[in-house]
């Protein structure tokens, strides 16, 4: 039984780094595969984004990659400087593209189980719920942005790192003519949209209609829509990858293309001959007597000879292309080998650059360290000096804030400094300083502690309420309680008569006086006027100016008194919270640290003394 593709011979249409192991897929189907690159891969000539890439790789939570081509061009950068990070998931967009992450030792793959798409990844579980985390595309120069869009839109952050560019070979014109001009193939494989173009944009006239009549293998639906909408015959294969990809071409009837006119002239190829066999009754017994043994032997001979150069042919075509697929191949290892010196050697030179600022740094540090070795005996020196120096600006400073900035924390948090950096020297002169520092911050501690931020949080929950407030001219009157109904007289004249009295009596209210009645356009000066006694009022707590913050707060209350409902609840919270901030005192008497001053003044003239003495024994 002949396999699937038993002398059928398929043109190979991918890169030449990638086309190995699809034609070697073919082969093992019986085919015969032929290589005609249609795209070009090359590296970037400036690569800074891809750089930046792999120095925050750690921050991403995602890194997808979209081809195998994306794998082999960022991974010698991104794993320069190490082994993958932990917490970055590596996404494939297809079985090769794993494949080629796993042959780098990054085992932990995300990849779609049926289409190898955009739509494939988006459907990933784990893709689902991405807000807020960032995401790398590793891809060619100038790739879709359908994966982006899909990701960005469920709230990523997502950034395109380009690897690599697809170039058009110039020469693809001529040796598209020489294999549709020599010995047509029966199909082709093509693999993106791009190259789909590139095939019919080479193909010209001339070759257009013997293009189309030759079936096209394509991986994904978008693919097959361009050929087609070139006029050309798409196979499609699912989801299965190369394998089904092959069994579908297989499967596919032939169509014998028409004969192509080059500009050259083309020979036929030679059949094999068949045995004659008699088409007439009655003309069998004559024919054979009249076949010469002679010429029956050379028609063997010339079938033969016809066989074995067909052979030849099938087997110095397979041989071309085979040295033409080691040739890429050699031609791609020898530009990997060229890149990979290129980036050693200019790792090279950054590490020798590297190596100049540390020692540089050195020496710095060297310098800074005698500098400071110096500052230290100084400083040993006169120890006593700094420390009163350093007390003395503590105690300044709380006294300014005691006396310029009203704060009572600000001031305790300088005496608790200047206390704790006296516990550390274990001297008896200091205990005088020190027992009237305890003394301050005891006194400070005891302050009532005025809570600025609780009453500005109210002023602001005050301001946010102000524009809902019900005005008491649109407050509704209860209805009246329905009066028990009376029953009906027989006689109509007694209801109107009813009716009458009942329209005699009118109760009202004169315990409470007519709300004042405003027109609309001064409901929006009321409401503005209290909004902005508000905000002088949160003001003057800050600058704790308590006769300016009661004054603001009565008017507020005032307005609300005379203008708004008074029954409402909002209404009376806003009541209920000005007169608590009413009640709230504002103004504390502070302490002054005279006592601690005349301390450290006292220390001072001590210190003075003894270097003075020392420096004249």
């Amino acid at each position: 039984m002949n396999p699937p593709l038993h002398h059928r011979r398929i043109v190979v249409t991918r890169p030449a780094a990638q086309a190995s192991a699809l034609m070697q897929s073919i082969r093992e189907l019986g085919g015969e595969p032929l290589l005609l690159p249609l795209l070009v891969i090359e590296p970037l000539p400036d690569p800074h984004q891809l750089r930046q890439a792999a120095e925050t790789l750690s921050t991403a939570r995602f890194a997808i990659f979209v081809s195998p081509n994306a794998v082999e061009q960022a991974l010698p950068l991104l794993l320069a400087h190490g082994s993958w990070p932990e917490g970055v998931q590596a996404v494939a967009i297809g079985p090769g593209t794993a494949h080629a992450l796993q042959q780098a030792h990054i085992t932990d793959v995300l990849c779609p189980r049926q289409q190898y798409d955009s739509q494939g990844v988006l459907a990933l579980p784990e893709l689902q719920t991405v807000d807020g985390q960032r995401i790398l595309i590793f891809r060619g120069e100038d790739g879709k942005a359908e994966l982006g869009d899909g990701l960005q839109a469920r709230g990523a952050q997502v950034e395109y790192i380009p690897c690599y560019r697809r170039l058009l070979p110039q020469d693809t014109a001529q040796h598209l003519a020489d294999l549709l001009s020599s010995d047509p193939p029966d199909a082709f494989i093509v693999t993106s949209s791009e190259a789909a173009r590139h095939l019919f944009s080479s193909a010209g006239e001339s070759l257009l209609k013997q293009l189309q009549s030759i079936p096209i293998g394509v991986t994904h639906p978008q693919i097959g829509d361009t050929v087609r909408a070139h006029g050309g015959s798409a196979v499609e294969a699912g989801s299965g990858g190369d394998l089904a990809l092959l069994k579908a071409l297989s499967a596919a009837p032939d169509v014998p293309p028409p004969p192509v006119t080059t500009g050259r002239t083309v020979m036929p190829e030679p059949t094999p001959a068949s045995p004659v066999q008699p088409q007439r009754p009655g003309l069998g017994e004559r024919l054979v007597e009249r076949i010469n043994p002679t010429l029956l032997v050379a028609l063997v001979a010339l079938g033969i000879l016809i066989w074995q150069w067909r052979d030849n042919s099938l087997q110095l075509s397979q041989l071309r292309s085979e040295v033409g697929l080691r040739l890429a191949e050699t031609g791609a290892f020898q530009k990997q080998s060229r890149d990979l010196i290129e980036r050693i050697e200019r790792a090279r030179i950054e590490e020798r650059s590297r190596l100049v600022t540390l020692e540089t740094r050195m020496a710095e540090s060297q310098s800074q360290q005698a500098t400071l070795a110096a500052l230290y005996q100084n400083l040993n020196q006169h120890r006593d000096s700094l420390l009163l120096a350093e007390v003395e600006q503590l105690l300044m400073a709380a006294s300014q804030q005691l006396q310029i900035a009203n704060d009572p924390r600000a001031a305790l948090v300088a005496l608790e400094g200047a206390q704790s950096r006296l516990a550390l020297e274990d001297n008896p002169k200091f205990l005088p300083l020190r027992q009237s520092v305890g003394k301050d911050i005891a006194t400070l501690k005891t302050l009532p502690n005025v809570d600025t931020v609780n009453l500005t949080m109210r002023l602001d929950a005050m301001l946010a309420v102000v524009d809902n407030l019900p005005f008491s001219i649109d407050s509704r009157p209860q209805q009246a309680p329905k009066l028990p109904n009376v029953k009906e007289e027989p006689d109509s004249l007694s209801k109107e008569i009813w009716g009458e009295i009942k329209q005699l009596i009118r109760i009202r209210r004169i315990d409470k006086p007519d709300a004042p009645l405003l027109p609309a356009e001064q409901t929006y000066f009321v409401r503005e006027n209290m909004k902005l006694r508000l905000l002088s009022a949160r003001t003057a707590l800050q600058q704790r100016d308590e006769n300016v913050f009661r004054t603001d707060l009565q008017a507020v209350r005032q307005s609300l008194q005379g203008f708004f409902d008074t029954q409402s609840m909002d209404v009376k919270q806003s009541l209920t919270q000005l007169n608590q901030m009413l009640a709230t005192p504002l103004q504390v008497k502070l302490p002054d640290l005279t006592a601690s001053l005349s301390a450290l003044g006292s220390l001072k003239t001590l210190q003075e003394q003894e270097l003075t003495a020392g420096a004249h024994p």
